[in-house]
């Protein structure tokens, strides 16, 4: 079954369900009425196809920011919206070199210091049994 766009005529309210093809009403998700109409909507297999991820950041988007690129990006969730959405918000994606765990930083941190540690321990070994054999 596909996935359709619907209207409530009641609350106006605007909601996602998957319907036969030849449905053309249904019932409201928002407010339980059984006035809910089919609207034409730009279809999202295309973004879908070309950029799965889109999907995923459309998820954390807030959908009740008024900002002009944030509204582009909820309607059509497109790479050009996704990069004008990013630039808007002044965020910039983040490279893969860039990625690093806190814990894992911790951890190499954690691994350095000793291993400093252990060095200067050894030197000062050495430097107190050079200074015996004087």
């Amino acid at each position: 079954m596909p996935l359709y766009d619907f209207q409530c005529r009641d609350c106006k309210a605007i909601f996602e369900r998957f319907a036969h093809q030849l449905e053309r009403q249904t019932y409201c998700e928002e407010c339980g009425g059984v006035d809910a109409y089919r609207i034409i909507s730009v279809g999202r297999s295309a973004y879908r196809q070309d950029a799965p991820w889109l999907e995923s950041v459309l998820d954390v988007v807030d959908k009740t920011d008024k900002d002009p690129a944030t509204q582009a990006f909820i309607a059509e969730p497109s790479r050009h919206n996704y990069q004008n959405w990013m630039k808007a918000k002044g965020l910039r994606p983040m490279s893969e070199n860039e990625f690093r765990h806190p814990f894992r930083e911790r951890a190499e941190r954690d691994i350095m210091h000793r291993r400093n540690t252990v060095l200067l321990k050894q030197k000062r070994k050495r430097e107190t049994i050079n200074l015996r054999s004087k």
